[in-house]
């Protein structure tokens, strides 16, 4: 049976600004090294001899980076965006109109991750799972109480590693995270999902009927402009994963991280011996557990605690660890004082 990946690639990673922007967003950003985030997905997925094929969902402002990153991958290039369930629906459409019979995988673009061969094995568990009518998720164990992840909660054991999904929690907050973790019950959401494409299409059918009745009348990619004139906004775990009865989810055991703020770079990166992470040139001292990233103007620092510094060549951005979820409120800032070229 055919094994297709779609990847999601539309975000706009506001809470890495200023190094993300509008038109140059997380996914694109080499963080680690020599290749891009979207980059590092493609040739991970494209190392698994188990997928045919790689096809991008994003949106159509991404057009031209991506033909030039990928030349010879299918585009279905969202004019607005509308979260999960719609782009869910447009890559399992397409993929039961070109295979018929076919397991397909979604994949975020921005997601870091290592232990490719651990990677590997929980895909094919999970592809075991779709083949027998499920609509697989990935769950990693967690291994602190953190606040900014969705959990799944665990149920019945189905398989070695995987289990019926209880339910969906959204992020919870500290004393929440830190009970979840305690209980050994729950996973992190890692934004994963593996199904047969007629499992999931009779799902779009219960779940979202008027929805689905467009999305058959469209011809894709052409006509997905007006598809989206007419789709809801909202996620695939809110319109189908939490109303459906045959969602498992299987643990995947590699280093896994969503990159959702820059405090996740702590968990990434190699800190000094004060804990602070250090990315391009600067001059600092007596600081501690702080996030100093220079691509513009050398950073001066000293005696910063728990603090983010990141300097690029038209804005700085200062703020503390603790409020890293915040940056989307100074980009609200900066768009109401019309400087929307600095976003």
């Amino acid at each position: 049976m055919k094994f297709v990946a779609g990847v999601l690639s539309g975000g706009k990673g506001e809470r890495f600004w200023p190094l993300s922007r509008e038109d140059n967003p997380k996914q694109f950003l080499k963080i680690f090294g020599n290749k891009s985030l979207i980059e590092e997905t493609f040739h991970r997925l494209n190392r698994m001899k188990e997928v045919d094929e790689i096809f991008f969902i994003s949106n159509s402002r991404f057009e031209e980076k991506l033909k030039s990153l990928f030349p010879d991958a299918f585009l279905i290039l969202e004019p607005v965006g509308r979260n999960t369930a719609p782009a869910c629906a447009a890559a399992n459409e397409y993929a039961l109109r070109k295979y018929g019979d076919c397991i397909l995988a979604i994949f975020p673009s921005d997601h870091y991750l290592e232990g490719e061969n651990k990677f590997t094995e929980t895909i094919k568990k999970a592809k075991h799972l779709a083949e027998k009518g499920y609509i697989v998720t990935i769950g990693i164990k967690p291994d602190r109480p953190e606040t900014g992840y969705g959990y799944i909660e665990k149920g019945i054991e189905i398989d070695a590693g995987a289990y019926s999904v209880r339910k969906f929690h959204e992020k919870p907050d500290r004393e929440t995270a830190e009970k979840y973790l305690l209980s050994g019950n729950f996973y992190w959401n890692a934004g994963m999902f593996i199904w047969h494409v007629r499992t999931f299409d009779r799902a779009l059918k219960a779940y979202m009927p008027d929805f689905y009745q467009d999305l058959k009348n469209t011809k894709i990619p052409e006509d997905i402009g007006l598809l989206y004139e007419r789709a809801p906004e909202i996620s695939v775990d809110y319109a189908i994963m939490e109303k459906a009865d045959n969602i498992a989810v299987v643990e995947g055991t590699f280093l896994w991280e969503d990159l959702g703020s820059f405090p996740s770079l702590a968990n990434i990166l190699t800190s000094d011996s004060y804990g602070n992470i250090i990315k391009g040139e600067m001059a600092f001292d007596e600081c501690e557990n702080s996030i100093l990233i220079s691509e513009g103007p050398i950073i001066a620092a000293l005696g910063l605690k728990d603090m983010i510094v990141v300097s690029t060549k038209d804005v700085v951005l200062v703020i503390p660890k603790s409020e890293a979820q915040k940056v989307k409120k100074l980009r609200e800032i900066l768009r109401a004082k019309n400087h929307t070229e600095l976003l």
